[in-house]
């Protein structure tokens, strides 16, 4: 496994599970490595999924974002919650289109750290 697949981990807290999937810093063929290595885990893992990203810094482009809202509504149904991390303004309307599409607005929270997602997350 690459360093960049490492950065898909799993997270323990208030005994659950959950999935954190760190982008922050990445561009172009790194991100998209890192969204591959997150969605086969995701589609491994089944249902009630609890997923944390870390935008933080990261650099999107046209490629991940059509893959991202595709994997959106791919894995809708499996998805209990998502803490999404560090996104900057450009990130917000990517972000915006993103809960448009995939209808995930109600399960779906921006924060600013780990740290602040990690409660809220396994609250429930």
């Amino acid at each position: 496994m690459s360093k960049l697949e490492d950065r898909v981990s799993w997270l323990n807290h208030n005994n659950k599970r959950i999935l954190y999937a760190d982008y922050s810093g990445l561009k172009g063929d790194d991100l998209m490595t890192v969204f591959k290595k997150s969605k086969q885990t995701q589609i491994n893992a089944g249902k009630d999924i609890l997923l944390i990203v870390n935008f933080t810094n990261a650099k999107a482009n046209n490629e991940i974002v059509t893959a991202l809202k595709q994997a959106g509504r791919e894995l809708d149904a499996d998805m209990k919650k998502t803490a999404v991390i560090g996104l900057a303004a450009l990130h917000k309307i990517f972000y915006n289109g993103y809960i448009r599409v995939t209808g995930q607005g109600h399960k779906t929270k921006t924060f600013n750290s780990v740290e602040e997602s990690i409660d809220w997350i396994t609250s429930d």
